[in-house]
């Protein structure tokens, strides 16, 4: 396997961790504001 081939390949594996990534902070700041909510209301 050529360098360029094995670049390939790890990028197709590295690629959808860094979606996951994304995706779990933008949830993490969903549950943050619905916390900051929560307080704000119920004290």
């Amino acid at each position: 396997m050529s360098l360029r081939q094995f670049m390939n390949h790890f990028r197709q594996v590295v690629h959808p961790w860094k979606t996951i990534e994304v995706d779990s902070d933008a949830l993490l700041n969903v549950f943050k504001e619905a916390d900051e909510e929560y307080k704000r209301i119920y004290g």
